[in-house]
């Protein structure tokens, strides 16, 4: 079908024609056109429009044009272009540009819109036929229609729970059930349960105001009391998400669709949400080479993500690169992290043939470096912030000799110290500490809440250590304490969300074992066994700690055991095919650290009865919880029974017409038969003593 254009807007048609396609219109046909009503080729939905452009001369017209024709070409196959001259014989500004497929034109918009050319230029690519839309814009204005309020409730309802429950998430049935529950100190009691919930994870936002699920379609985000939809996100196949730390913004990501065909599984689409608009920021296409690509500042305010050994860092107001340039070295920047609590970068280099390796912290948006420090022998960095921001890290594995095989490059004589950085000093003082005697390092941690930290040091026989360090305010890093546990087969380290306690596992084992030790006492408080454990996961409170037999480590006797604080078994719950179990997070408290040690100080003396009150209140409770639950069931049970006899009775004339008799009143025969039959056989010779 032909798309005919009204005769007042010929004029226009016949100027675009004629840049599009110079060779292809004269003045003749012009008028031929005017008194026959033209028709507009099919091309404006393969046809963008690139603003933005610099104004030039005619003698570098043709420079700017093969340019622009460079970096638009990769997209995809130009067949026309005109980069149109006003009367002064300058450009306009602007490029018309023809692909041969309308798919091309689309993910030229998609990638190329907000292209930075140069420091001065940005380029803004538009699809002619939304511009062709826009002026031909009816006279008359309807006003969208009003859509009815859907109140959902209260997104942070759970935080008012009078006894301060956790939630906890299970996705199990081998994908095919979510549930939600309440976790109490003897019991789970469950909140939801729905089935086919969701197609791929599930997902607790970082303040826990949110439940994401994820479809073929995209994602759907829950909340409120009875978990109802809140939004709704348009990404076909996503495969992963990410939340911002302050829940504003969310990252889903899946493979991209030439890459699949071509089974490159690196190249994927991501789209940057407004959680609360429901709208798309701005998307992104390339190849990760881990997730999450985007990292984010404390406040929402910058995401980073580094690609070619450059760190990209946008502000989340335009989402437009700051300073229209990334973050370069001299050497590429291999990786990077946010301080938790403050707009710092910190970044490191890898070590070269005549640079050592380098690690910097740099203020955003302002690119200050704050401290830097060379570090030689370098085969390795790992960058790990205190949670409060108070002390960053860097933990470097160092050889004496690199020895170049087969074009790759090992480390001999392999060693790992640390370098300290006090973040709330002057002039950042970096103290370190030496493991020359540990052949591997593993599972560094910090205190949450406090200036310590811990980690698993293995030395060449297979020796075991948990060192606990401190770092104290007179500028010295001293050893608490050593935990020897030999050639056990421990592997992982966790401390609890507000501090105090620390536990080491040995997961994934048939004979796994969780241990729970009092850092500030230095010594273990229990040691508890849970066969084939592959996770840990404390509960925001630091009072509960669970431990979980997930179904991609064992496909059966898959469960999860909740403990205590210090070790005390509460209860566990056996769940078939339990892919996913996660604790609802806790948003920020509201109280200053003033009030919070005001709490702690009181605990004891003002509060211990009031709550030794309410757990007995809570137990008796919880009992008589029961025995009601089971009430129920038995009415069930009765209910359903009763229906089964009423149909039995109803069907009575006909069973009795099928078979003739009254089955109810017939009473059979009764044959008594004596049987006899020998059971066994023996001889015994009694001899009588004399």
């Amino acid at each position: 079908m032909e798309h005919r254009l009204p005769l007042h807007t010929l004029y226009f048609a016949y100027l675009l024609t004629a840049w599009l396609f110079p060779n292809t219109m004269g003045a003749g046909e012009l008028i031929i056109g005017m008194e026959q009503e033209p028709v507009m080729p099919h091309l404006d939905g393969n046809t963008i429009i690139v603003d933005g452009c610099p104004v030039v001369g005619k003698a570098k017209a043709d420079l700017l044009k093969n340019v622009l024709l460079k970096k638009f070409s990769a997209i995809g196959e130009i067949i026309y272009s005109n980069l149109p001259m006003n009367d002064t014989e300058q450009t306009s500004g602007y490029m018309f540009l023809t692909y041969a497929t309308p798919e091309l034109a689309t993910k030229a918009v998609k990638e190329m819109n907000n292209l930075a050319l140069d420091k001065a230029h940005t380029l803004l690519v538009t699809s002619l036929s939304d511009y062709s839309k826009s002026i031909n814009v009816g006279k008359h204005w309807n006003p969208p229609e009003k859509k009815p309020y859907h109140d959902v409730g209260n997104l942070r309802s759970w935080l008012l729970n009078e006894f301060a429950r956790n939630q906890f998430a299970l996705l199990h049935q081998n994908g095919d059930k979510c549930s939600i529950f309440w976790h109490t100190n003897s019991e789970e009691i469950r909140i939801e349960e729905r089935d086919d919930w969701s197609e791929g994870w599930i997902h607790w936002s970082p303040h826990g105001t949110y439940l994401a699920t994820m479809h073929s379609q995209g994602v759907i985000l829950w909340g409120g009391d009875k978990f109802e939809r809140v939004a709704r996100f348009a990404h076909r196949d996503v495969g992963m998400l990410d939340f911002s730390p302050n829940e504003k913004f969310m990252v889903t990501l899946s493979q991209n669709a030439e890459a699949r065909e071509k089974q490159n599984h690196s190249l994927c689409d991501m789209i940057i949400w407004d959680v609360r608009k429901g709208t798309p920021c701005r998307n992104f296409s390339g190849s990760i080479n881990s997730w999450p690509t985007f990292k984010w500042s404390h406040d929402d305010a910058y995401v980073a993500t580094l690609q070619g050994g450059k760190i990209y860092i946008y502000e989340t107001e335009s989402f437009r690169l700051i300073d229209k340039k990334p973050l370069a070295m001299p050497v590429s920047i291999y990786d990077f992290a946010w301080s938790p609590t403050e707009n710092i970068i910190s970044f490191w280099t890898p070590e070269t043939n005549n640079t050592p390796a380098r690690v910097a912290l740099m203020s955003i948006p302002s690119r200050k470096e704050l401290c830097t420090k060379n570090l030689f022998s370098v085969a390795e960095i790992q960058l790990i912030w205190h949670p409060q921001g108070d002390f960053l890290c860097v933990q470097v594995l160092r050889c004496n000799k690199k020895k170049i095989e087969g074009g790759q490059v090992k480390y001999l004589g392999t060693f790992v110290n640390f370098e300290l950085v006090r973040m709330r000093e002057k002039l950042y003082p970096i103290d370190q500490v030496s493991v020359k005697d540990a052949a591997t390092v593993t599972c560094f941690a910090w205190e949450p809440t406090g200036n310590r930290f811990a980690y698993i040091a293995t030395d060449s026989s297979g020796k075991i250590t948990i060192p606990l360090y401190e770092l104290t305010k007179s500028g010295k890093v001293g050893e608490v304490s050593i935990f020897d546990r030999g050639n056990s087969r421990i592997n992982e380290l966790r401390w609890s969300p507000k501090g105090g306690t620390f536990v080491i596992a040995s997961l994934r084992t048939a004979d796994a074992t969780i241990e729970f030790i009092d850092a500030n006492d230095c010594q273990s408080v229990a040691k508890v066994d849970h066969a084939m454990a592959s996770e840990l996961h404390w509960d925001g409170t630091g009072r509960y700690l669970a431990s979980v037999v997930s179904w991609f480590k064992h496909k059966s006797d898959n469960a999860v055991w909740f403990w205590n604080s210090v070790g005390r078994p509460l209860y566990h719950k056996q769940v078939t095919g339990l892919h996913i179990f996660a604790w609802r997070p806790f948003p920020p408290s509201l109280l200053t650290p003033e009030q919070i040690q005001s709490i702690k100080k009181t605990l004891a003396s003002k509060y211990s009865a009031q709550f030794d009150a309410e757990d007995k209140m809570l137990a008796s409770k919880a009992s008589r919880e029961v025995i009601e639950r089971r009430q129920v069931l038995a009415s069930e049970f009765n209910v359903w029974r009763t229906s089964l006899l009423s149909r039995y009775s109803a069907d009575k004339a006909k069973r009795d017409k099928l078979r003739g008799v009254d089955t109810d009143k017939e009473v059979g025969e009764e044959t008594e038969e004596e049987l006899e039959f020998l059971v066994k056989t023996s001889r015994e010779v009694v001899r009588r003593e004399s």
